[in-house]
């Protein structure tokens, strides 16, 4: 499939990988693949996306035990790519969320910095992890108030068990990324009594 100038597309689904060329599987709204693992020649405006973005909660610290007693900040970076430079998001729309709960945690603060790189995940165990250190990539570190993340989410009913928290936002509007946005994990172990 070749774009020719400028094309915008309305994408539901968008899987990337970029070697030269877009290789792309791009889906209509009424579900029809317009270019299933085709390379895209040419220029074009992807917008209306989900990028996955990996996410680092206690960034260096393994394993990730969380104090749900505990008090003061909790770091989580999104780690920046050769493919992925996390400058692009727009920090003010972060949230942090878990699922089975409604609540969602705005950010408190952040900084850039190179705290890690991103490591394999294990699905069957997506708590085990493996500490990857500074990779030469600039990250974006966040940072959420405890008190607002065990009373939001509602981590006190759920005390021992370990979590899986979602971090989402928008990424800044340029011609590329236009109405997208980005999503990224990780899991963390709660302890404490509430």
């Amino acid at each position: 499939m070749e774009l020719e100038g400028n094309v915008s597309i309305k994408v539901v689904l968008v899987s990337v990988l970029v070697y030269g060329a877009l290789i792309a599987a791009i889906a209509a709204e009424d579900g029809k693949c317009l270019a299933c693992g085709e390379s895209i020649q040419g220029e074009a405006t992807i917008t209306n996306y989900t990028l996955s973005a990996y996410a680092d909660i206690l960034p260096g610290v393994c394993p990730k035990a969380f104090n749900i007693t505990g008090q003061g900040l909790l770091p989580i970076a999104v780690l920046g790519t050769n493919d992925f430079d996390v400058s692009t998001i727009d920090p003010s729309t972060i949230n942090l969320m878990r699922e089975g709960s409604a609540g969602k945690i705005a950010l408190f603060r952040w900084h850039y910095g190179d705290v890690a790189g991103p490591s394999v995940r294990d699905e069957k165990e997506p708590c085990r992890c493996q500490i990857a250190g500074a990779d030469g990539y600039t990250d974006l570190i966040l940072e959420f108030d405890i008190y607002m993340i065990v009373k939001l989410l509602d981590l006190q009913k759920i005390a021992g068990e370990n979590i899986v928290l979602n971090l989402t936002g928008d990424l800044r509007g340029n011609a590329n990324t236009q109405g997208s946005s980005f999503g990224g994990s990780d899991c963390i172990s709660l302890s404490g009594v509430s």
